[in-house]
């Protein structure tokens, strides 16, 4: 039988698989209290081949309140539903995958279920998130929809902002709209990692209108559990501002704890 640790990683210390997973929310944290969630939407990968980044994708699965709802701490059974399902995937090899869940997604869920706090902690340092790594590695972090368009990817909708206001509408037509814009959110995320497997590294458009890339894709697939431990690349330029905008000269100095500052 294989060990706990093994079915997080997978045979040879890959995982089978991924399960690309995102959020939707009202908004974000506001002073300290954690949004509600609308919706959630899920991929499902299988690496077929990791060397040519040939993966098998599932259908979107979408997860919200039958009557449309907001999740929170009151209204939660599709939360400890997801919350379920990404462990069972976790436990069979395919590790949860995200775009900055590390300091968003899974920071909500742990907000909102407090008494599954260990278990979402343990779900967040055992998934990967490939924003995060980035930062790790670049000293910066890079959105995804710039990484889909360097790629060619098929990209993310244009409602995601105002998502909230949408829902609020009352309108089952906006909800449906908002879930569908979740949805859209996995399977560009899916694309991605495919094209990072592939490239054996990542692309992303720079504010400038250029392609930039970085080539190491190994480490941009690690769980969070190893690259937490990395040491992140110098970003001090970044606020040195030297032949930069004031926006870079004022922006307070980004680092681990905006990530993953809530783990413990």
């Amino acid at each position: 039988m294989r060990s706990a640790q093994s079915r997080h990683t997978g045979y040879a210390g890959y995982p089978l698989g991924y399960v690309c997973f995102d959020l939707e929310t009202t908004g974000l944290f506001d002073a300290g209290r954690a949004p509600a969630v609308l919706c959630a939407a899920t991929v499902e990968l299988t690496v077929l081949n990791r060397t040519r980044g040939s993966l098998e994708c599932n259908p979107p699965r979408v997860w919200h309140d039958k009557t449309y709802n907001v999740m929170n701490t009151a209204n939660r059974d599709v939360l400890d539903a997801l919350i379920e399902y990404l462990i069972e995937r976790r436990d069979s090899g395919y590790l949860p995958i995200t775009w900055n869940g590390s300091g968003f997604d899974f920071k909500v869920l742990h907000a909102l279920l407090q008494d599954r706090g260990a278990q979402i902690i343990d779900l967040c340092k055992t998934h990967t998130d490939v924003c995060f790594n980035v930062f790790v590695h670049k000293g910066f972090p890079i959105k995804l929809a710039s990484v889909a368009t360097a790629f060619g990817c098929e990209n993310k909708s244009d409602c995601g902002a105002n998502a909230p206001t949408l829902w609020s509408s009352g309108l089952e037509t906006d909800k449906i709209r908002v879930i569908n814009y979740c949805q859209q959110d996995v399977v560009v995320l899916a694309s991605v990692v495919s094209c990072i497997m592939a490239f054996k590294g990542v692309k992303w458009m720079t504010k400038s209108g250029n392609k930039s890339q970085f080539m190491q894709h190994f480490d941009l697939l690690w769980p969070l559990r190893i690259s937490c431990r990395e040491r992140v690349a110098d970003n001090s330029w970044m606020r040195a501002g030297q032949k930069r905008s004031i926006n870079d000269v004022n922006r307070p100095k980004l680092d681990k704890t905006n990530f993953v500052g809530w783990l413990k």
